[in-house]
């Protein structure tokens, strides 16, 4: 798992942010198409853990091939700068973390797919 720790690494995934695709079509992706998951967390929140570790057990599987970690919290950037970023970028209010994003194997776009939930239904 590689770990983002500075903002320059964090406001470049946020630029190549797409929230144009049907979220309905980013949960019909078959496994095999994820070539990235970002998972956009913090410190001491159960469900950050719980997307991280599910990540890696299948990414010690082989299912998935890349899996990349921001705590959005520790990254240099005053904590109400990073929320207004993620909401610019994802086109939503971030209300709650996880945010978890993929890039697809073909395309170098990143898409939203949601939070712990959302991930847990695309990878079941």
């Amino acid at each position: 798992m590689k770990i983002i720790t500075n903002f320059e690494d964090f406001a470049e995934i946020m630029s190549v942010m797409s929230v144009d695709v049907l979220k309905h079509k980013v949960m019909k992706l078959d496994k095999d198409d994820i070539f990235e998951i970002v998972i956009l967390g913090k410190a001491n929140c159960q469900f950050c853990e719980k997307a991280k570790t599910k990540t890696k057990i299948l990414q010690d599987k082989g299912v998935l091939e890349n899996v990349v970690y921001c705590d959005v919290l520790n990254i240099g950037v005053d904590r109400e700068d990073i929320i207004h970023i993620m909401s610019e970028s994802l086109n939503k209010r971030v209300k709650t973390l996880p945010q978890i994003l993929l890039k697809p194997s073909q395309g170098d776009i990143y898409y939203l797919v949601g939070g712990y939930t959302d991930l847990e239904a695309l990878l079941s």
